[in-house]
């Protein structure tokens, strides 16, 4: 079923996460599960050292090595079609020293200055985010992502794990684990079990952490994805987040640059989108997980 959107021609799998899609979600969702829990028991990591394997992928950018040439500063207003030319002919013929030759071999450039794409000009009007009903300004990114996911994430993990397991503690219980099937049922519990209560054992308290439990992976996985190069978590990520934050009054609009951004990758066509995505990320070190 297709229908129009503006400018778009939109189907279902557009708007909506493909179950192949929610799939790879939740088993990177499974597998940070159980790394947590191996890094807090090395000892059940030595014991069974090939059964966790790598973390599951979609779509990996082959390893390379990103080139980086430092621009000059170049006093050339870019507002005007004109300046925006000028300022092309400045980077491939001043500063790259490029020839026709090497431009015609090289095909495709992409232009990624942030000052031009969708997302930013959607946003570049808006008002500063809102942390909360007082706090007016967000708290610094990186001391929040630590304080999430490695100490309260895994915290609440540990938790889930101490809850289910049939024993007195999870240090118990791994002494007597025999196989690493036992560890691998235990984590797809704390999955299954504490995702959803019937209506008459429904515990808000215990789902408002559900779902922080939720975000916090999705979050794990989404930096984890662009550590790795894995540009097909990122997008399902991204997709997730579209629909996560579509809501009522300033939410929405989080949702409508990310659908933006999606839509027009989804209208591509495939080598030219395939050419976009493996350029998305880029590694200055030439290095795995780089």
């Amino acid at each position: 079923m297709y229908a129009h959107l503006g400018q778009y021609q939109l189907c279902l799998s557009h708007l909506l996460l493909l179950a192949l899609e929610v799939q790879q979600l939740e088993a990177a969702q499974l597998w940070h599960i159980e790394d947590i829990l191996l890094q807090h028991f090395l000892d059940l990591q030595a014991r069974f050292p090939s059964a966790h394997g790598p973390p599951p992928s979609v779509l990996p950018i082959p390893l390379h090595k990103t080139e980086q040439y430092p621009l000059p500063v170049m006093h050339i207003d870019g507002s005007s079609l004109d300046g925006t030319i000028e300022v092309l002919n400045a980077i491939i013929w001043q500063t790259l020293h490029m020839s026709e030759d090497n431009v015609c071999k090289h095909n495709i450039f992409l232009h990624q200055h942030p000052d031009v794409t969708i997302p930013h000009c959607l946003i570049i009007l808006w008002k500063p985010i809102s942390a909360g009903w007082k706090a007016k300004k967000l708290p610094p990114f990186h001391p929040t992502f630590k304080l999430i996911n490695h100490l309260i994430l895994s915290a609440n993990i540990l938790d889930a794990f101490w809850l289910l397991c049939p024993a007195n503690s999870v240090k118990t219980w791994i002494a007597d684990v025999s196989s690493w099937d036992d560890v691998y049922a235990l984590a797809c519990r704390c999955v299954l079990l504490l995702h959803s209560l019937p209506d008459v054992k429904r515990n808000k308290p215990l789902e408002n952490i559900g779902l922080f439990n939720q975000d916090a992976l999705l979050l794990c996985k989404f930096v984890h994805a662009i550590k790795h190069g894995d540009i097909g978590s990122i997008l399902n990520i991204l997709s997730m987040w579209k629909l996560m934050l579509h809501g009522t009054r300033s939410m929405s609009k989080y949702s409508d640059a990310l659908f933006h951004l999606l839509v027009t990758l989804w209208q591509m066509d495939l080598p030219l989108r395939h050419a976009f995505l493996m350029n998305w990320l880029i590694n200055l070190s030439g290095h795995k997980n780089g």
